[in-house]
């Protein structure tokens, strides 16, 4: 027996998703759309002989097939997780008995035909963090979704950002689940993107009232705020002083950088290779020879000293390898239990050992911990350097919002004043914008109000 039931808005929700075959659960991390749709599958099953795939990050494999048996009578051999050797993954693929599946998008792509042959009843798809996966249309990965999806007529894509940068991230979505919108993804950009006249390419975004139109009708969505109520995190910054042989190498590739990233190009997802030099020589002045301690290890190291103190856990995160390892092996000099969780480094057990404390600290890229995790039990997460996305940056503090908390969560930026750092939050902050024009529930953020404010007080 399932050992717990769905809320009355889970349940409300699953029999939307009953009523339209194609529709998408844009709801905020920890608002349980995960419980709905093993509950979809599972009605699939019982009522019209149909069995799934559930596909998602590989970080979350384990965490989804778990969800199963919290929240359905489905017995084990019926959830089959896919993944290992290519021989592994073979008798997977194989199993009979198995009325959902649970895989990778690489592996749904890759071998979607394969499991058809061996499942023909095989006719419906939940796609979990679907920005993650299919947000763009050129890739080789979305062209294969097109083309499995026309033989499956049950689709629900998740994911509580489905503006993840700019309106074109979209486009792969709504001819999905509604293709009658828009006849082909030229169709989309002659509508909603403004071309730069002489280089080319969209510089900004415009119709974002009828994105918000269409994607209501085609989704249902619930903020953490209608579940749990208002669970806005306090954002801070702390302005972190380069030491000098640090700022004069900085100094003399600023203003190249800078001019990479200018406002006029704010849809600029990485920027260039100057602007990736400042960012990396902040991060992870070592590899450019420059040893020593920084500046803003110093003001890690007063946060860590509290935290060792008092055994409070505590998030750190880092856009950047080189930083992540370095302030994995400072955590480990000072004697504080730590693991490090990257695009290399994944550990599928760290959700249940870091919530039952058999570590203190994660280091982790925002990218990789963003999805999937829950650490409610954290009170303080740390921003070392920033990615370029705003779904990353809101998705990565969410982590530790999964429910309603006792306490406010503590976001605290740590960042080199008058640097490339400012531009990344303007960046950040203007996608943040875009998303909010379409659906007035994201919250806009306002990262470069809070360095700013920390530059000048």
């Amino acid at each position: 027996m399932p050992r717990y039931e769905l809320w009355d808005s889970q349940i409300q929700d699953l029999a939307w998703f009953m009523n339209n075959p194609r529709g998408c659960n844009f709801s905020d991390p920890g608002t349980g759309k995960t419980p709905v749709t093993c509950k979809w599958f599972e009605w699939l099953w019982k009522y019209k002989g149909i069995k799934g795939v559930f596909s998602g990050p590989k970080s979350l494999l384990q965490k989804n097939y778990n969800e199963f048996f919290d929240f359905t009578d489905f017995a084990s051999h019926e959830i089959q997780v896919v993944d290992g050797t290519p021989k592994q993954r073979a008798r997977q693929m194989a199993n009979k008995d198995a009325k959902v599946l649970i895989m990778g998008y690489k592996r749904f792509t890759d071998d979607w035909r394969t499991l058809k042959e061996h499942h023909p009843t095989l006719k419906a798809h939940a796609i979990d963090e679907w920005h993650l996966g299919f947000k763009t249309n050129e890739a080789e990965r979305t062209m294969e979704l097109y083309r499995a999806m026309r033989d499956m007529p049950y689709m629900m894509p998740m994911t509580g950002s489905p503006i993840d940068g700019g309106l074109h991230t979209v486009y792969p979505l709504l001819r999905l689940v509604a293709p009658q919108y828009y006849p082909s993804y030229t169709t989309f950009i002659n509508q909603h993107g403004i071309v730069d006249p002489t280089y080319g390419g969209v510089v900004a975004w415009r119709g974002h009232d009828k994105i918000k139109t269409l994607l209501g009708r085609h989704s249902i969505r619930r903020t953490f705020e209608d579940v749990h109520g208002d669970e806005f995190p306090f954002i801070t910054a702390e302005p972190c002083k380069q030491f000098a042989s640090q700022q004069k190498a900085y100094d003399e590739m600023h203003e190249t950088g800078m001019t990479e990233l200018d406002d006029d190009f704010l849809v600029a997802t990485e920027g260039g290779v100057n602007a990736l030099r400042c960012r990396q020589l902040l991060a992870h002045p070592e590899t450019f020879g420059i040893t020593g301690p920084n500046g803003r290890d110093a003001a890690l190291k007063d946060h860590l000293l509290n935290h060792k103190r008092n055994g409070k856990p505590l998030i750190i995160y880092s856009a950047f390898v080189a930083e992540q390892e370095r302030v994995t092996k400072m955590c480990q000099d000072m004697g504080i239990t730590v693991q490090l969780l990257n695009g290399t480094v994944k550990n599928p057990n760290i959700d249940a050992e870091f919530r039952a404390g058999k570590f203190q600290v994660v280091v982790a890229s925002p990218a990789v911990a963003s999805v999937g995790f829950n650490w409610p039990h954290v009170d303080h997460v740390i921003f070392l350097s920033l990615d370029y996305s705003d779904t990353n940056f809101t998705q990565a503090f969410k982590r530790a919002i999964r429910g309603k908390r006792g306490t406010k969560l503590l976001v605290t930026i740590l960042f080199y004043p008058d640097t490339v750092e400012r531009k990344v939050c303007c960046i950040i902050d203007d996608k943040s914008r875009t998303a909010n024009k379409v659906d007035s529930t994201y919250r806009e953020l306002f990262l470069r109000h809070a360095i700013d404010k920390a530059t000048h007080s």
